[in-house]
């Protein structure tokens, strides 16, 4: 989690139901427990609008699993999470084009209720999720110098700068539907990556993302982030080839 990001959680849970509300603010503390890694897939649900409709439109479904797994371990109510995991997942798994209208009410209703799990009141898939200004240009700067290819590790020095420029950023794209925290946790989560995590990322996918190890979450945050920076104009594709 990064400590430039402030998350102030309220969390009430009843039998079956849970109420969140969670505000993102660019800070110097850090918060841990399963309040901020609610915060994270609350965060990443945001950015995941970003491959909507298209082939890789459940990648980025990975990370929000992946923080709700990691609050269960750290002490959250495990059938309510176990439960909205389950959606998600099944939420990912419908086809990204021809649904049938079954599967579009179902496509709409998903979306309301893993919205409504992570606190919203409604939809934030309505807003865009585009990378813009000074220092979404300066972080994909630092992002477009990282290797091309996976068997070379990763610049950590790339991401934090990267990670710094969106924090700055954050004073003109703040707010409960921002994609930039979502792009922070990325990068931050991708300075942990190992480079024998890396190299693995091109074989990343099983077929299914329930239960992501770490190697599956580092490839979906180079996809997201390379398709979130492809907005500013720099060149995307890095940390994708396999030589």
């Amino acid at each position: 989690m990064n400590g430039a990001l402030r998350r102030a959680v309220g969390v009430a849970a009843t039998a079956g139901c849970l109420a969140v509300g969670v505000v993102a603010t660019a800070d110097a503390g850090s918060t841990s427990g399963p309040a901020a890694d609610l915060a994270a897939a609350r965060h990443q649900w945001v950015g995941a609008q970003l491959l909507s409709g298209g082939a890789e439109q459940a990648v980025p479904l990975i990370p929000v699993v992946a923080d709700l797994e990691q609050a269960i371990a750290a002490g959250a109510h495990r059938t309510t999470y176990t439960r909205a995991i389950n959606r998600i997942v099944k939420f990912g798994e419908l086809p990204d084009a021809m649904m049938t209208p079954a599967q579009s009410k179902q496509f709409t209703a998903d979306i309301t209720a893993i919205s409504s799990f992570l606190g919203f009141k409604k939809s934030p898939w309505t807003t865009g999720c585009v990378s813009h200004g000074a220092d979404a240009r300066a972080a994909a700067q630092a992002w477009s110098e990282e290797p091309r290819g996976t068997n070379k590790g990763i610049l950590k020095s790339h991401l934090r700068a990267a990670a710094a420029d969106l924090t700055r950023g954050l004073r003109i794209d703040a707010g409960d539907r921002s994609c930039y925290p979502a792009a922070i946790e990325d990068l931050d989560n991708l300075q942990t990556a190992t480079a024998a995590e890396i190299a693995a990322t091109p074989n990343a996918y099983r077929g299914s993302f329930k239960d992501p190890g770490a190697v599956q979450v580092a490839w979906a945050d180079i996809l997201w982030l390379d398709d979130w920076f492809s907005f500013t104009g720099h060149d995307a594709g890095v940390l994708t080839s396999s030589s």
